[in-house]
């Protein structure tokens, strides 16, 4: 049996969340007397390890789905996951989703995403609408990376806010090139790209 559901899981990914929620139901209710806890336990730290390795092929396409609250707090709560703080907030954020019932356990779980390593536009325009994330902790992160960059050297910043340009397009996020290719020793250059549904060029800071 625990070679089969590997298999089902493997062919079809998300399938790895339905395994993990019911293997953490099926654990509290058989006697630890019968030797199922242990192939229950084998199966369930395979999933476990099959999510954090791979949550867009499992968690974001469809596996929350199968998650109810415990499982999800165990996932928002799992220090091995292997995504950055945008990725957790959308896993989340797709579980909530599902059914207005979630919006209290996301809003209880959501203060284990550090808001801060989330970029600013995304904070605006998804975090801060979501329904589940106070409005008041959305400011904090932002004010928080405000003065993250203020703070950081010329030669640590990896992104730099412009403000106050005077043009709408040229204000916002720019991002360090990895390589200055033509500058000299001393000098660096930072790239805000235009989005998708826009035609303006690309604005280069230096």
């Amino acid at each position: 049996a625990y070679r089969t559901a590997r298999l089902f899981m493997n062919k079809m990914p998300r399938l790895v969340c339905a395994a993990f929620d019911e293997c953490n139901v099926s654990t509290k209710l058989v006697s630890p007397k019968y030797n199922l806890c242990s192939s229950l336990d084998e199966l369930k730290a395979y999933a476990l390890y099959y999510m954090r390795e791979s949550p867009s092929t499992t968690l974001l396409s469809g596996g929350t789905v199968f998650l109810n609250a415990e499982s999800i707090e165990a996932i928002i709560c799992d220090q091995d996951m292997d995504v950055d703080e945008h990725t957790m907030f959308n896993v989340l954020s797709t579980w909530v989703k599902q059914d207005e019932d979630n919006v209290d356990t996301g809003k209880t779980l959501v203060s284990n995403i550090n808001l801060s390593f989330i970029k600013t536009d995304y904070l605006k325009n998804v975090v801060k609408k979501c329904g589940f994330v106070d409005l008041s902790d959305v400011e904090v992160a932002l004010k928080e990376i405000e003065e993250m960059l203020a703070n950081q050297s010329p030669d640590e910043k990896e992104h730099v806010l412009v403000e106050g340009a005077g043009k709408d397009e040229v204000n916002g996020i720019y991002v360090r090139m990895e390589e200055d290719i033509g500058l000299g020793g001393e000098e660096v250059m930072f790239i805000k790209e235009a989005k998708e549904d826009e035609y303006c060029p690309d604005y280069g800071l230096y």
